[in-house]
């Protein structure tokens, strides 16, 4: 995904994977965004551009798990937790909003 004003290696050089401490804001709450088409990312509202004024973006192959489907819910800290209890959680959130 595109990943605005902050350089791409930044946010997939973390020690736990990709960081989600630079994300701000978002549809489904301060989280890790992955968009099914690169060309929806790749413009220049999510692209860090370089010292050279090239896009950068980061492209990944993301296994979601048991994903909840959602509609936008910006307050969203994590995944709900599963019908069946237990406190375990689905492993990620999945919606569509602002074109993607």
């Amino acid at each position: 995904h595109g990943t605005g004003a902050t350089p791409p290696h930044a946010i997939f050089n973390g020690q736990e994977g990709f960081d989600m401490r630079f994300c701000t804001q978002g549809m489904w709450g301060i989280a890790n965004y992955f968009a099914l088409d690169a060309g929806y990312s790749n413009t220049d509202k999510y692209c860090h551009k370089n010292e050279h004024g090239e896009r950068e973006l980061l492209l990944a192959r993301v296994l979601v798990g048991r994903c909840f489907e959602s509609p936008p819910n910006a307050s969203l800290r994590m995944p709900p937790e599963l019908p069946e209890g237990g406190g375990r959680r689905y492993d990620s959130v999945t919606g569509v909003g602002g074109g993607g």
